[in-house]
């Protein structure tokens, strides 16, 4: 019964919308896993002589879980998470793995898989959603392991009773996450000194309405997307870097990229092939004139999939 003896898993789905069965090594540990079941009810209130009201009716059900997890690998390069590759996957993501070197994530427009997840609660039980698709948020700041938020939303909910996995959960306790230090951050080729950076994959989720399905929903799909994010870089002269004419000028975009570790098998790379200011906002950062930007990620060229690209290494 108690909360931080809590584990998630996931696994993708071999039939759309169908519920999977979780093995341990499915299982993985998380930051801050929450679960928020939904049930449609419909109020009865025919015409009658009382003002009593009849009970309601329970309709669709749907559910959402959201979790933090640490970017990282299984601490070898070029070997994935087991865990990282259905989430990624599941929140509109393509996965390519070159063995022994990196894997590396991009976007992708198709193919996205549904996923089973489920959260373990001590001796409470099991929670579990199913043909789900979510959307990914990434932080990454200085000092920090780099973290990814995930909002996975599923077609129907159970709650049941069960035990936790008898296994050592992803990732081992041997693989750590880089710390974003020292990571060389550019954007538009200057290194701006900066304490965060932030992305959300702004993925569109829709539920899909199915009257033959037992929660009223097939699953949820991804209709879109539409990628934005902020940093924060101090303030600078116009000649060093003039980010509000940037801002100003129509169409001027320039990459951002870093790179996070220098160890094998923990190495986290980001790029950005070109980001559009969207505002730029003069403030202050502990007594320090800063401004904060906030930008949209678009692709190197129209329909190229790449607003993003993710390598572990």
């Amino acid at each position: 019964m108690i909360v931080e003896r809590t584990l998630m898993a996931a696994k993708v789905e071999a039939v759309e919308g169908t519920k999977e069965t979780l093995a341990n090594t499915d299982v993985f540990i998380s930051f801050a896993p929450a679960f928020d079941p939904d049930i449609e009810t419909t109020k009865r209130n025919p015409m009658r002589d009382s003002l009593s009201q009849y009970p309601a009716v329970s309709g669709k059900r749907s559910g959402k879980m959201s979790f933090d997890f640490e970017l990282c690998s299984t601490g070898a390069a070029g070997t994935a998470l087991v865990c990282i590759t259905a989430l990624m996957k599941g929140c509109g993501f393509a996965e390519t793995v070159n063995a022994a070197n990196w894997v590396k994530y991009l976007p992708a427009s198709s193919g996205w898989p549904s996923l089973t997840l489920a959260r373990y609660d001590d001796s409470i039980g099991i929670k579990r959603i199913w043909g789900a698709r979510g959307n990914v948020k990434f932080t990454w700041e200085a000092g920090k392991a780099p973290m990814a938020h995930f909002d996975f939303q599923g077609a129907d909910f159970e709650v049941v009773d069960g035990a936790f996995p008898g296994t050592l959960p992803q990732p081992p306790p041997t693989a750590f996450p880089p710390a974003i230090l020292a990571p060389t951050f550019t954007v538009d080729a200057y290194a701006a000194l900066i304490a965060k950076v932030d992305l959300d994959m702004g993925i569109k989720l829709a539920r899909r309405v199915d009257m033959n399905s037992t929660s009223g929903y097939k699953s949820v799909m991804i209709t879109g997307r539409d990628p934005v994010g902020n940093f924060d870089p101090e303030d600078v002269t116009v000649a060093t870097y003039d980010i509000f004419g940037k801002w100003k000028a129509p169409g001027t975009m320039g990459a951002l990229s870093f790179i996070a570790g220098s160890a094998a098998g923990s190495i986290l790379s980001v790029s950005l092939p070109k980001v559009r200011h969207l505002t730029v906002k003069p403030g202050e950062r502990e007594g320090v004139r800063v401004n904060a930007v906030s930008f949209q990620a678009t692709p190197s060229a129209a329909a190229a999939d790449d607003e993003i690209t993710l390598m572990m290494y």
